[in-house]
């Protein structure tokens, strides 16, 4: 064996490590959200866990592949740093997607947690009487960051609302 391929192996084997990390901790970063979160007002739709799944499924094969065909050691290194991108973001996703609603503490939607004392506005004129048709929350962060989250019916955007002005 030579060195690249050690070198290799163990960026391969950190990858993996951190992988196996990611799934062994995902319930306590569910739960961390959920604490944060406070009491549930309103459950919202969630999105569907295949990808998730799949991806969680795909991504060790892709390390191993990585490693089994004879690529050049900086594409087995990409390779390992993407996989290992890929499933922090979709471990993330994970947390909040299962715990998708809305809370008496913040929202959670869109991938992240949002607290109801970082937002600064709603700015696309919404309010309890003037649904926007998309269902669209354009929200502004007192730290000028902005974001949007799509709610799947008039309820949930009104609740949502409702829960900002509050």
């Amino acid at each position: 064996m030579n060195k690249i391929f050690i070198i290799e192996l163990a960026v391969c084997g950190a990858a993996l490590l951190f992988y196996v990390a990611m799934l062994a901790t995902q319930k306590n970063r569910r739960k961390k959200i959920r604490t944060m979160a406070g009491a549930l007002i309103l459950k919202t739709a969630s999105p569907s866990k295949r990808r998730t799944i799949s991806l969680w499924i795909v991504i060790p094969l892709v390390l191993a592949f990585a490693l089994l065909v004879n690529y050049s050691a900086f594409f087995v290194i990409l390779i390992c740093a993407i996989c290992s991108l890929a499933i922090f973001i979709s471990c993330r996703d994970d947390a909040c997607n299962a715990n998708n609603g809305i809370y008496e503490n913040g929202i959670i939607g869109g991938g992240e947690f949002i607290s109801y004392k970082k937002i600064k506005s709603v700015e696309n004129g919404a309010s309890a009487k003037n649904i926007p048709e998309n269902l669209i929350l354009q929200i502004e962060f007192v730290d000028s960051k902005k974001i949007q989250i799509q709610f799947s019916n008039a309820n949930e955007f009104k609740c949502a609302l409702e829960q900002i002005e509050k």
